[in-house]
């Protein structure tokens, strides 16, 4: 199993941010959360803080980048001083778009539309143009997992949600781009299922 079965995992996206509203491909690029996005973290914050659950005895985790960061930093000070210090990983920067990061879908498929063909029928094994195929992710996303000695709480991106939940549920590989991956709503990874909160 990716997870193991006595670790319970918090999977947090982070908040909304002005890309998102454009449906603009972020990937690897930096973009802040804006003010929507920062009430969404809040949000989860809170409603994890409401859980009845010890914090103390959890990782936090997270992607380095600044929207997943200061989505981490707003959640831990909801859930108050039981949150540890975040430990920031590359393994779960979001899917790298290549030459499509920027990108709105509609651009993307008015200027690629043979390649975006091809990206939606096997998004496992093919990338966007100089970018990352899910079979990479996934890849980064089980050597991270392997990682984990406790209960952890994650905060990362759409995709990473995506191909997290598609392994962990051995999904088919042909449905991972049809998962939801709200901003207003958060995931626990727990006894081999998902569920939303």
């Amino acid at each position: 199993m990716l997870i193991p079965e006595d670790i319970t995992l918090y999977f947090v996206r982070h908040g909304e941010t002005d890309w998102n509203v454009e449906r603009r491909l972020q990937g690897s690029t930096d973009i802040p959360l804006n003010d929507k996005g920062r009430g969404q973290a809040a949000r989860h914050g809170r409603v994890m803080a409401e859980l009845d659950v010890d914090w103390s005895k959890y990782h936090f985790h997270a992607s380095p980048l600044s929207r997943t960061k200061e989505t981490m930093d707003i959640v831990r000070q909801q859930i108050g001083t039981a949150a540890a210090e975040p430990t920031y990983d590359d393994r779960l920067k979001e899917a790298h778009f290549g030459d499509w990061e920027g990108q709105t879908w509609t651009e993307v498929v008015e200027n690629n539309p043979g390649d975006h063909a091809a990206y939606l029928k096997d998004c496992w094994s093919i990338a966007p143009h100089k970018g990352e195929t899910h079979q990479e992710i996934a890849h980064r996303l089980i050597a991270w997992a392997a990682t984990l000695t406790q209960d952890t709480v994650v905060v990362s991106h759409g995709m990473i949600s995506r191909v997290l939940r598609s392994l962990y549920l051995d999904l088919n590989r042909a449905d991972v781009l049809s998962l939801s991956t709200p901003q207003t709503s958060f995931y626990r990874f727990a006894n081999g299922q998902v569920d939303t909160i």
